[in-house]
């Protein structure tokens, strides 16, 4: 069971699948410094996990 997600700051690019919203398991992630487009609704969503994200 996935609990957290950090992908921060990998150079990632692209937006967040909306898939990401059904991880109810899901309890902390971090995509700061990496992506663009729209941010879905996420569980336990926090601001500091998309800091840095131009285009957002």
């Amino acid at each position: 069971m996935l609990e957290f997600l950090l992908l921060n700051s990998n150079d990632l690019s692209g937006e967040i699948p909306i898939s990401f919203a059904n991880l109810s398991s899901l309890f902390g992630y971090n995509f700061s410094y990496n992506l663009t487009g729209p941010i879905p609704l996420l569980h336990k969503m926090s601001i500091s996990s998309f800091i840095g994200n131009k285009g957002l």
